[in-house]
C-alpha cells in the first residue's frame, strides 16, 4: 500500500441508477424514470478491518458491494483501492485489482456450476488469474482445510453438499487468489443458526490469521455486532449512520438505526420486546425523496427534515439526522 493511502478501500459519493424504460402497466410507452439504488454513499475501510454494511431488504447494500467490484457498473462516484482510482480503468487494467478483491455470494448453490466438480470449479480460479505455482492441487487442498473441508470434497458435485459446506467451499474459492479484501454478501442469511456460527467463526479466524479485510453485507445487526469492527447503516441507498461498532450500538442517533436495533429478538420470555418505532412504508422509490430519505417513515420527523440534511460527525461517528445535532449538544 502506498504511504499516502491511509485506507485499503475508499468509496466516495457512489451512485448507481437503474433506468426504467417502460412504466409498469403502460402499453409500450417509454419513460425516463429511474431508481437510485445507491445515492451518494461513502465509506472507508482500513487494512485488517471487518466493516459491516447493514440495512433491510432492498436498501441497496448488495448493489453497493457489487459496484465496488464493478460487477455492476456504477453511475458515478469514486472507488479507490490503495489510493488508486478504479473507475474508468479498462478490463485489462482492472483485472489485478479484481484478484485482490473477491466476493462470497448469499446463495452458494447459485454461484457454483452444478455440472462441474469442486476440483474443476476451484481450478477455474487459478486459470482465470493465471496463477501457476506448480503445486496447484496442494494449494487447493490447503485452502479447503483452512475452511474446514477435507480433500475428498474435490471429486463431488455442488448438490452433494449442505448449504453450510458449500458456503465454506465458496469462501475457499474466494481465497485462492489470495485477496486482500473480501466482500461477503449476506453469506450466512440462508443457513441454520448453528451453521451460521461456524461460518462467522471461519471469517473471524481468517481476519485474525491472514489479516483479511472484509466488507460484510447483512440485514442482521446482531451478526454485524458479533463480527465487525465498524459498521454503516444504509437506507434507500443512503448511508445514514456509521461508526465503531460499540459506539453505533450504545450511542445510536438515527431513528432508523434504533428501529433496526429494536427489531432484534430478545431470547428471554420474561423480557418485554421493544416497540419498533417505524411508520408504514409509503413505497417511495429511492431517488424520489427530498430532504431526509427516512422522512416518510420516521415517527420523529419535523418540518426541517424536508430540507437538506447535513451529516453530524463526532469522534468518527457520523449520522445524517437533525436529531444527531440535539444529541451532540446534550453531551
Amino acid at each position: 500500500m502506498s504511504e499516502r493511502a491511509q485506507y485499503l478501500l475508499e468509496v466516495t459519493d457512489l451512485v448507481k441508477e437503474f433506468k426504467i424504460k417502460r412504466a409498469f402497466g403502460s402499453k409500450g410507452k417509454n419513460t425516463n424514470s429511474k431508481v437510485v439504488a445507491v445515492n451518494h454513499s461513502s465509506l472507508r475501510i482500513k487494512k485488517g478491518e471487518i466493516y459491516g454494511l447493514v440495512g433491510e431488504s432492498g436498501c441497496g447494500k448488495s448493489t453497493f458491494g457489487r459496484c465496488v467490484l464493478q460487477l455492476i457498473p456504477p453511475t458515478s462516484g469514486s472507488i479507490k483501492y490503495e489510493g488508486e482510482e478504479l473507475l474508468g480503468l479498462s478490463p485489462k487494467k482492472l483485472l489485478p485489482y479484481k484478484k485482490k478483491m473477491q466476493i462470497v455470494f448469499q446463495n452458494p448453490y447459485a454461484s457454483m456450476n452444478p455440472k462441474m466438480k469442486i476440483r474443476a470449479t476451484l481450478k477455474e480460479v487459478l486459470k482465470h488469474f493465471e496463477i501457476a505455482s506448480g503445486r496447484e492441487e496442494e494449494d487447493i487442498i490447503e485452502t479447503l482445510r483452512m475452511v474446514g473441508i477435507e480433500k475428498e470434497a474435490l471429486d463431488k458435485y455442488p448438490h452433494q453438499f449442505s448449504g453450510g459446506q458449500l458456503q465454506r467451499i465458496a469462501i475457499a474459492r474466494a481465497l485462492l487468489g489470495e485477496p486482500e479484501l473480501l466482500i461477503a454478501d449476506e453469506p450466512v442469511s440462508a443457513l441454520d443458526v448453528s451453521i451460521q456460527a461456524q461460518v462467522l467463526n471461519i471469517l473471524r479466524d481468517l481476519n485474525r490469521e491472514i489479516n483479511l479485510t472484509m466488507l460484510f453485507v447483512s440485514h442482521d445487526l446482531s451478526v454485524v455486532q458479533y463480527l465487525c469492527d465498524k459498521a454503516a447503516v444504509i437506507y434507500n441507498g443512503v448511508i445514514v449512520e456509521d461508526g465503531a461498532i460499540d459506539d453505533l450500538y450504545n450511542h445510536t442517533w438515527h431513528p432508523y438505526t434504533k428501529a433496526l436495533l429494536s427489531a432484534i429478538p430478545i431470547p428471554d420470555p420474561e423480557v418485554e420486546e421493544n416497540d419498533i418505532e417505524m411508520l408504514t412504508d409509503t413505497n417511495e422509490m429511492a431517488g424520489e425523496q427530498e430532504g431526509c430519505v427516512y422522512y416518510s417513515r420516521c415517527p420523529r420527523r419535523q418540518d426541517a427534515c424536508k430540507g437538506e440534511i447535513q451529516p453530524v460527525t463526532v469522534n468518527g461517528h457520523m449520522c445524517r439526522c437533525i436529531l444527531a445535532k440535539e444529541a451532540v449538544q446534550e453531551i
